[in-house]
């Protein structure tokens, strides 16, 4: 059975660690994927992005509060695009770059995917994919939805991330 398409961006795993309030610059998705502007506010992350804050919990407009998970150790559920990736056990660990869809404006939420066929050691790709979501409509191949943490996250001290395996 192959596995559903359901974007909804980026979804806090486990524990939350930290949520912490900002100031958006324009609309915001819940699950977008966050990265600061130059005068402090928040915007969605676009494909190519190197350092990202975090991962917005709730929809805001222009000028709106906009809570984020924005610990860098918080880990996050979400599909990759494709069938490139995660094709096997192979991909995990790995690094990955993000596909922004359009999100739904009916539910107010993301359409952000990891881009399944950018996976690479790159320390410069957002996304460090870590292990399948554990689930039993789930599985390796197109759709998969994946456990993943924020490879270079702007709290780190660094805007680069670690290297894949």
């Amino acid at each position: 059975m192959p596995n559903r398409d359901e974007v909804k961006g980026f979804e806090p795993w486990g524990r939350v660690l930290r949520i912490n309030a900002y100031e958006a610059d324009t609309t915001i998705y819940k699950g977008d994927l966050l990265k600061f502007k130059s005068d402090g506010q928040v915007e969605p992350a676009a494909a190519g992005t190197t350092a990202v804050i975090g991962v917005a919990a709730n929809y805001a407009t222009a000028g709106n509060e906009v809570l984020v998970y924005d610990d860098p150790d918080q880990l996050f559920v979400c599909q990759s695009d494709d069938a490139t990736e995660p094709a096997a056990i192979t991909a995990m660990g790995l690094n990955y770059n993000i596909v922004v869809g359009t999100a739904s404006t009916l539910y107010r939420r993301s359409a952000m995917e990891i881009d399944g066929s950018t996976g690479a050691s790159d320390s410069n790709l957002p996304i460090k994919m870590l292990r399948l979501y554990p689930s039993p409509d789930n599985a390796y191949g197109a759709n998969a939805r994946v456990i993943c943490m924020i490879n270079n996250h702007k709290f780190k001290g660094a805007d680069a991330g670690t290297l894949g395996v």
